[in-house]
Parts: structure tokens; sequence; C-alpha cells
């Protein structure tokens, strides 16, 4: 049967009362017990016009009953602020998953928030965060650099060339601030870490970035498709074009992150200034480079220590999580005992049953247990299932909480903030 690892807040399968450990085994009175579909089949099956209905009968195993649910179909809210809290006293974190037309107000939200509690120093985790609206990511900037200070410049071959500024409407001009970027993070990321790196207003710590540096505009067609066109370039403020070359063809550029790593740059930080030819010279004289993505100021090497291949089959096909889910349901007086998501961090311990239902859980969804790679991974896995059963009591912010604990590019960014050589040179 489909099992209902997360139910998103405010979208329909909430509204009409689904809970995360739900199993569906009808879709309209068809019967879905027992059948092997792909993710495509359960779209197909769920998915409709709005305001259409969809009637699912699902097993609730906590009560050991059977519920029939009729759902409204609509739009399904998609969070771009996927977590925040205050890692110690003082230092907030918040976790921007990609720039869409609502995440400025939702970071907003979580600054005030924090604020309210206390802030003096910010993390922003732009890791695995693939970009989006740059109008977007320039008013976030703005939030952080003092009034007409740069923060990007657009040039096109006949759209010409437009410089965005600061405003006086930043709330955080002031304060330590720490970027986390990796390879992954790109465009409207890599316009953000630029804008704060060249400003000497943020530390920007983990690996080089993508190096996506093209403006696209959309174009809506008659039969409601649409045509995404590149139409300038931007430059950061130092005047760098964090685009990756396509000098030696598409096949190369697409093959990048396998280079990377081939030639060690993932793993030594030495090695991305031997391949970036370009040195640009910020207001405070820092030395940033160009040439393709942000090379960060503080460099953490990606751990492949732990790795293995059990252990990113139970990631990528959600064993772990649906594990930790059903460990939730099951033991759910006790989560109903941590208060706060510092105390579940401080005090839980999973007994013996967590991994038993793992493997079970594998078992049934045909992975080979590799005893070996259990064993290399064990560390990881343990605090992955930790993660994910914070999630399920105490939502994003309890995964991210979590797993930041065991993380080292956060645990090196918490470190650098209560070193002045980092700051010494930016705006506090």
């Amino acid at each position: 049967t489909i099992f209902i690892s997360n139910v998103f807040e405010e979208g329909p399968a909430e509204k009409a009362g689904l809970q995360v450990g739900d199993r569906i085994v009808k879709v309209d009175g068809k019967s879905l017990a027992g059948m092997s579909l792909k993710n495509e089949d359960v779209f197909k099956l769920l998915k409709g016009e709005r305001d259409t209905r969809v009637k699912l009968n699902v097993y609730r195993g906590l009560e050991d009953k059977n519920y029939d649910f009729t759902i409204t179909r609509g739009s399904i809210p998609i969070k771009s602020v996927e977590g925040y809290f205050m890692a110690e006293d003082g230092i907030g974190y918040i976790k921007i998953s990609r720039f869409a037309a609502n995440t400025f107000d939702e970071y907003k939200v979580a600054f005030n928030d924090l604020k309210s509690q206390g802030l003096e120093s910010l993390i922003v985790d732009l890791r695995d965060n693939g970009g989006g609206y740059l109008n977007t990511a320039q008013k976030i900037a703005d939030e952080f650099l003092d009034a007409d200070k740069k923060i990007l410049t657009t040039i096109g071959r006949h759209t010409g060339s437009e410089i965005y500024n600061a405003t006086r409407k930043g709330s955080f001009e002031k304060g330590k601030l720490i970027i986390l970027v990796n390879e992954n993070s790109a465009s409207a990321s890599e316009i953000l870490s630029g804008a704060l790196q060249d400003n000497d207003r943020a530390l920007i710590v983990g690996r080089r970035t993508f190096g996506k540096g093209l403006v696209q505009n959309s174009f809506s067609l008659n039969d409601g498709s649409s045509v995404r066109l590149t139409i300038s370039r931007y430059f950061t403020p130092t005047g760098r074009s964090i685009q990756r070359p396509y000098t030696n063809g598409y096949t190369i550029y697409e093959d990048d992150y396998k280079d990377r790593y081939k030639r060690g740059e993932l793993f030594f930080g030495d090695s991305i200034k031997n391949n970036t030819s370009e040195i640009f010279t910020t207001p405070a004289g820092r030395k940033v480079y160009g040439g393709g993505g942000i090379v960060p100021d503080l460099f953490v090497p990606l751990d492949t220590s732990e790795s293995s291949d059990l252990l990113n089959e139970l990631i990528n096909k959600s064993i772990m999580r649906q594990a930790a889910c059903l460990y939730a349901i099951k033991n759910h007086q006790l989560l109903n005992s941590y208060s706060t998501l510092r105390q579940f961090n401080r005090e839980f311990v999973a007994d013996s049953s967590l991994m038993q239902l793992l493997r079970s859980v594998a078992r049934s969804s045909g992975v080979r247990w590799n005893e070996g790679d259990f064993r290399r991974s064990s560390i990881l896995i343990d605090h992955y299932l930790k993660s994910y059963i914070a999630r399920q009591w105490f939502k994003n912010n309890g995964f991210y909480y979590v797993q930041n604990e065991n993380d080292e590019t956060f645990r090196k960014a918490m470190a650098a903030i209560g070193e002045e050589k980092y700051f010494s040179k930016m705006i506090k």
C-alpha cells in the first residue's frame, strides 16, 4: 500500500484529516493493496483539476481501523524556508531551499521570530538551493546591506545593463552573518552569496557553488506551454561573472561535478583556487575568485568516510523516513514526554526496536542488506533516523536541528562566529 510519510501544512490532505503513517488502501473504490506502483502511477490516481474530489480509504495502524476521506483537490503550499531555530543563545539559523515568489515573506516571518528570541548572529543555509527568482534573492540581500550598496549587475546583448542596489529597508545590516553553500547552490543562491561576499558583509562557508550566472525570462505560448529564454548574464558587485564557461562543450559542462570530484576539489580547498584564474578584490581588500561559482571564504571538505551503497539506498528509497514514521506512531507516548526540541535532542536514545524496524522496512522494500556497509555507515544511519523522528514530532525544524549537530559545515560555521579573525574586515 501507499505509505504517507509527510503531509503538507495547510494542504488539501491535511485539511481532509490525513495523517503521517496512514496507508492508502483504495482510491475512488479501486484497491491498491499489493500493487506495485511507480510515483507517476500514484500521481495519475490522486491528481486532478482544482476543486474536483477524490475518495480515499486509508488504514490507520495506530488505531487498527480503516477510514474514508473525501479530499477536495487544490493547490499544495510548498514552503521555501524549510526550517529555522535558535542554534544557541544569540545565534539563529534559517534554511532556504529555493527562491520562490513567497520566499521573502517566509524569510521575514522566520527572521522576526528569531529576533524576538534574541538573535545577534545569523546563519543562512543555501546548500542544495538551486535558485529561483532573481528579485527574491535581491530583496533578501537588501535585508543585509546598507543603502546604495550594489547587489548585482545584469548585462544582456539586447537588453543592455541594469544595476540593482540596496535600499534603506535592511533589517540586519549589522551583526555576524554566515552563508552556507555547496556545489548544488546555484543561480539566485549565488546572487545572494556573491553580493554579501563582495560587500564584505558575510562569511561564505562550504564548497564552491554550481556556477550559473545567467538570467532567464519566461514567455507564455498560446497552447499553455512556455519558453524560458536566456536574456542576460549577471555580475557580482566586484564584477565577477560566476557562470561556468561552455568553451569545452556542453558535455564537459554537465560533467563538472565528476571533474571536481576527480581532481580533488571537493576534498582540498587549495585545488579550487588552482582552477580559478580570475581574482577580484573586495572594498576591504579581501580576494574573491571568478571563473565559475562562488569560492567560499572557509572551505569544508566533503566527507565520504562513512558513506556506503546501503546508506544511499536507504535515503533514496525513503526507507529511513518510513521507519522513523512507524516508530513515531508506535512510540507516541514516549515522544509526547519531550516538551521541547532541545530536550528531545539531548535525551532521546532509540531502543533496539528502531533498528529492527528499519531492517524490516528495508527487507520489504527489496533492499539488499549489507552488514559491511551497515557497520561503515551505522553512526550516520542512527543520526538520520533520529533526525527523521524529530521531523515527525517537531516538523522540519526538528529535522534540521538534529541533523546539523552532526554536520561539519554547520559546526564550522558555529565555531567561526566565535573567532574575530573571520570578521575583522567585515561589517559587524
